[in-house]
């Protein structure tokens, strides 16, 4: 995520011209934990995972999950910010009590419990690639996709949470720090951006949670484009921009709602691959983009090897789009499209689509150009720039998708309960 914190922070200065903080080190990593018998070095996952342990071995320890500070990092944040503002620069006339949070992967859950925590500061959020909520009902629905779980989950299959999702314990850290338990307090608008071919996460893990999510709300799935969000900044940072701008100026959004069942939804689809050699070359319901099947058959059966034949990129499930003409429906524009307009997968695939839709935003505002071409030379000299760029409409159009359908709505694999969930990754 460090690429698109950074590029975005840049764009977002470059676009709204309001005071802006980009808060670093969240976790503070590397960390080594005291009681830790291997005094390794841990971040990122790792750090969360190791906190979750000891609290499911030590229940009356809330404090240990990282979460907690991490989220009141963020709020002491929005404290500064506002000191800051009204010691060193009066001029501006205000007291910066308003605030949109947004933040990626482990800050996204920081997003929402800073949001749940301080919710009339909090005026809207932008949650990036957190599509784990509901997180007991996540790990069950991965391991019915999957028959086994993720390689990104590897620092909690390291430590065995995976085969403790029954235990209450793991219950109990759930009403802790799963922002599902935090929703009735997150009323301020959200604009909710998750990656399509995401290595942690599905595209479909929004069926855990999205209906009993407070409006406003808004959502953006990103074709092509994995956890790190490298390859969907450039579709990203549009939609946010011109997000932030209508909240900044207190503009209404356009307004749309959605059904989804077997029948009904899509512009953008792509199809399932992946295969468990080690389970009679049962077929997975996996979309990710990235995957460990050279580790178990010697080979990538969905695309080519990556990371000196550690991993695999899936480019059998790389995401295709179509225009869609709507029909009016009691006056309104509706789009409808079902599993049956595309070719259908072959046995042991599933087919998953949406529908994407475009609005220009009226809001725009006159882009700093001096901090926009500043943008565009940092990143050329950036490692990894060939996946990512600033697009010059960075704030030309509002962008939402629906949620995505599946077909056939079925898994592969029967649930898991307990300790038989294993710790087996692919």
């Amino acid at each position: 995520m460090r690429f698109f914190c950074d590029f975005w922070f840049a764009a977002k200065k470059a676009t709204t011209k309001k005071v802006n903080k980009y808060s670093k080190k969240v976790p503070n990593e590397s960390v080594k934990f005291k009681n830790d018998p291997t005094q390794e070095k841990r971040s990122e996952n790792a750090v969360i995972a190791y906190t979750w342990h000891h609290f499911l071995n030590n229940p009356t320890e809330p404090n240990w999950i990282i979460l907690f500070p991490m989220t009141k990092a963020a709020v002491r944040a929005m404290d500064t910010m506002t000191a800051f503002v009204n010691q060193h620069l009066p001029q501006l006339g205000c007291q910066l009590d308003n605030f949109l949070v947004f933040g990626g992967s482990k800050r996204c859950w920081t997003t929402y419990l800073t949001a749940a925590m301080d919710p009339i500061r909090v005026k809207a959020i932008v949650p990036i690639v957190l599509d784990a909520i509901n997180f007991v009902k996540f790990l069950h629905m991965q391991y019915r996709k999957y028959g086994a779980f993720s390689f990104a989950l590897s620092d909690f299959i390291d430590l065995n949470i995976t085969m403790r999702i029954d235990d209450p314990n793991m219950g109990l850290l759930t009403q802790y720090m799963d922002p599902y338990y935090y929703f009735d307090r997150l009323t301020m608008p959200k604009m909710v951006i998750n990656a399509a071919m995401d290595e942690l996460q599905h595209p479909d893990d929004t069926y855990n949670w999205w209906n009993e999510l407070p409006e406003p709300k808004n959502f953006l799935l990103i074709p092509n484009a994995e956890h790190s969000m490298a390859t969907g900044l450039y579709e990203a940072l549009p939609a946010i921009a011109a997000f932030a701008i209508s909240k900044f100026l207190d503009k209404p959004l356009p307004q749309f709602s959605w059904t989804r069942n077997d029948d009904t939804v899509n512009a953008w689809w792509a199809y399932s691959c992946g295969i468990n050699t080690w389970d009679n070359n049962k077929p997975r319901r996996d979309f990710r983009l990235i995957n460990t099947d050279i580790q178990y058959g010697g080979k990538c059966y969905c695309g080519n090897s990556l990371a000196n034949n550690s991993l695999c990129a899936n480019l059998a499930s790389l995401w295709n789009s179509q225009t869609i003409q709507p029909t009016v429906v009691n006056g309104n524009r509706t789009y409808t499209i079902s599993y049956r307009d595309f070719n259908p997968p072959s046995n042991g695939t599933w087919i998953a689509y949406m529908i994407d839709f475009k609005f220009e935003n009226p809001y725009k505002l006159d882009m700093d150009m001096r901090e926009y071409n500043r943008l565009l030379k940092e990143i050329r000299n950036k490692r990894g720039a060939q996946f990512i760029g600033i697009p010059e409409d960075v704030e030309e159009f509002l962008e939402f998708t629906t949620d995505v359908a599946i077909w056939p709505n079925t898994y592969p694999y029967s649930p898991c309960l307990g300790e038989s969930c294993g710790v087996r990754m692919v």
